[in-house]
């Protein structure tokens, strides 16, 4: 016996007679079927079928009902509002206005997310085409809310959207980081290869051999615990500051020369 069973949600445009569409599934295909009435709105049994399923299947033209009234309570007061209406058409709209829950930093946030928007104009401009049509809703966030609000809403897209990256990489050692780069065999935006061999050239006017090299740098990735407690020796102009900078990208801090008691030497 099967044990799988299936739900689904369908708006009709008047009622329907099942007993007869029962009886022919089960002759034709085998498939028994079950017809509720227990939800008079399609919100309410669409709500049903879809708590436990992740993956529920949609037409194409389905509207999006995840920010849909949640009570059938709501619907209720709708109705009833709409049939003791009164006054103009424009205090109605005023009247909706007020009610519709204002956009929160978190809502423009997920907007901005969605449409991979970047800069504040290019979120402007997404409000401008849904105010013509009257949904104003960004629009009156982006001109009543505090000055910085979009750029909060800015950040917190982007911190969402980095935010599993970041994590990895935080996990990952200096070594490993190093490790993935030379696998990758890629070199950054605009280097093109020419930092190795510049690298190359100082280490040969140096006098300093790639061995000796690659064990100091491996010492420093291991132990120092952080740039304050790394010097690195030479004469004036020999390429000091150049030759260990990926070591401050890799620590995401500016280095620095004092203390230079508590440094350890390269």
């Amino acid at each position: 016996m099967n044990q799988y069973h299936y739900h689904m949600a369908l708006k009709l445009k008047r009622r329907g007679r099942w007993v007869q569409v029962r009886a022919n599934l089960d002759e034709k295909f085998g498939i028994k079927v079950n017809f509720s009435d227990h939800h008079n709105t399609y919100y309410s049994s669409y709500k049903y079928v879809t708590k436990e399923d992740s993956n529920a299947e949609h037409s194409d033209s389905h509207p999006d009902l995840q920010n849909a009234p949640r009570t059938e309570q709501a619907i209720t007061g709708k109705k009833r509002k709409g049939r003791i209406s009164s006054g103009s058409a424009s205090s109605q709209k005023q009247r909706k206005r007020r009610r519709d829950r204002a956009l929160t930093v978190y809502d423009v946030s997920q907007i901005i997310q969605q449409r991979k928007i970047s800069k504040r104009i290019e979120l402007v401009c997404l409000a401008v085409q849904p105010k013509r049509e009257g949904n104003t809703a960004l629009a009156e966030f982006i001109a009543n809310k505090r000055e910085n609000a979009v750029d909060d809403a800015l950040a917190v897209a982007k911190e969402f959207d980095e935010a599993e990256k970041k994590l990895a990489r935080m996990q990952k050692s200096r070594v490993d980081l190093l490790t993935e780069a030379k696998e990758e065999g890629k070199c950054v935006a605009g280097c093109e290869g020419k930092w190795l061999l510049a690298a190359e050239q100082l280490l040969e006017s140096n006098s300093i051999t790639h061995q000796s090299f690659c064990d100091a740098i491996y010492i420093v990735l291991e132990k120092a615990g952080g740039n304050i407690r790394t010097y690195i020796h030479g004469p004036a102009n020999c390429g000091k500051t150049f030759i260990l900078h990926f070591v401050t990208q890799l620590r995401a801090r500016s280095h620095g020369w004092g203390l230079m008691k508590q440094k350890s030497f390269i």
